[in-house]
């Protein structure tokens, strides 16, 4: 009896673990109806169904499901013929550092992978940048904006220049700020994902670089004179 209780009690404690493995197949077999670079916005919420102690073998099973996932995401999105991606991958099979470190690490190179498998869906005609420093500067725009942290002080790291000096330059290069770049850039991507997704305004906004939902909401309809809502409501229309 003592054995069976046992035996209950490690079934339900693994649990995690079987629902992490479904939505790892699950979103894998998406890819047939949905485009990859969507679904792998998806890929760093996976993390956060990992207990924050899980045991050394289960911790071997989750580095392999991820890392795993993770390659078969790029592979459908068409992006694992890039060499920053091959070694960022590479790089996440030859981390040292402890569980909850190595999935921050996966965590961010997911994100880097969607910013770039998402670039198609979000052209726009850049101003042509003459300065090799500006044009870096947008680059990190393009690649960082899902960041929340994503700022002028952030993107001038790209080019070497303090914030003050970056934000000049782009701005006499371009017409525009940086935070209008970036937030053009946001703007972008929410739209897509508004008109070719499922996910709700909050998973939108958070994809996109926002902390909170309200803000993204103003600068959606400062943007395109519509909440988000009524954008996706005249879509059914």
């Amino acid at each position: 009896m003592a054995q069976h209780g046992i035996a209950e009690r490690d079934r339900a404690d693994r649990r995690w673990l079987f629902l992490l493995t479904r939505r790892c197949q699950r979103l894998v077999c998406r890819t047939i109806d949905t485009p990859p670079a969507y679904l792998l916005l998806e890929l760093p919420g996976l993390v956060a169904a990992v207990p924050k102690a899980p045991t050394g073998l289960e911790q071997l099973v989750v580095n392999g499901l991820l890392l795993e996932t993770l390659v078969r995401m790029v592979r459908a999105a068409r992006i694992d013929h890039r060499a920053d991606v091959t070694r960022w991958c590479m790089g996440l099979l030859c981390h040292e550092t402890d569980f909850g470190g190595w999935c921050r690490e996966w965590a961010g190179v997911a994100k880097r992978c969607t910013a770039i498998a998402l670039a198609p869906y979000a052209k726009r005609e850049r101003p042509r940048a003459v300065d090799r420093r500006v044009a870096l500067i947008l680059r990190a725009i393009e690649t960082q904006f899902w960041d929340p942290n994503c700022d002028g002080t952030v993107v001038a790291k790209a080019a070497n220049l303090s914030a003050s000096y970056a934000a000049r330059i782009v701005l006499k290069e371009t017409g525009r700020s940086i935070s209008a770049h970036l937030r053009s850039r946001r703007m972008l991507i929410a739209r897509r994902l508004l008109a070719e997704t499922a996910f709700t305004i909050k998973e939108t906004s958070s994809h996109v670089g926002y902390a909170h939902e309200s803000q993204f909401s103003r600068h959606f309809k400062r943007t395109y004179d519509l909440t988000p809502r009524d954008f996706r409501a005249g879509l059914k229309d």
